[in-house]
């Protein structure tokens, strides 16, 4: 079990520091035909919502990386954020994004449905290695859940790229919340 603590700890430490690396260079997607500044309005709010709550769900489940918890207080929460993010993208999967923002917008919906897929594979290395305790089939798991965190990360970046660049060129002023946008 010293093992797994020791890894989740580190995986803590990566989640930690994906959210202070600087903007990774992800092109926005060329908005076509450019969204309307009335469609944008609508947009905007709706989708700072959805960001709020997928912020706050990324600081609930680094949570269950605490070294202090018990394995089973770590799956439990684990389990949790996975549903929470399950939810998070139906809601934002569900919100009517722009004429011009389709791709943009599946891009955000793809990069929550990793996040997912991440907390499962999290899931999984730390049941298998509850059963047996050998740490390669853990690291490998956990590597391929960092991976998709990652892609998650550039998915995300993508979106918001694109969606500064759509409101900058529809001249609405970029709202804080999409100028802070990070993982």
């Amino acid at each position: 079990m010293a093992v797994l603590k020791r890894l989740l700890v580190t995986v803590a430490v990566l989640l930690a520091g994906a959210a202070a690396v600087p903007p990774h260079s992800w092109s926005a997607f060329r908005a076509t035909p450019t969204p309307t500044p009335r469609a944008l309005r609508a947009y905007l709010p709706r989708m700072k919502v959805e960001i709020r709550r997928y912020r706050t769900a990324i600081e609930r489940g680094q949570t269950a990386f605490d070294g202090r918890l018990s394995p089973s207080s770590k799956l439990t929460r684990l389990r949790a954020s996975r549903a929470e993010f399950r939810t998070i993208a139906r809601r934002i999967d569900a919100v009517r994004e722009p004429v011009g923002l389709k791709k943009a917008h599946a891009s955000l919906v793809s990069a929550v449905r990793l996040v997912v897929t991440a907390f499962g594979n999290f899931i999984t290395a730390a049941e298998e290695y509850a059963r047996d305790p050998k740490p390669g089939p853990l690291l490998d798991r956990n590597t391929r859940a960092n991976s998709q965190l990652k892609r998650a990360e550039g998915l995300q970046d993508r979106w918001a790229n694109t969606l500064r660049a759509s409101t900058k060129r529809a001249k609405i002023p970029i709202p804080v919340w999409l100028k802070e946008f990070r993982s």
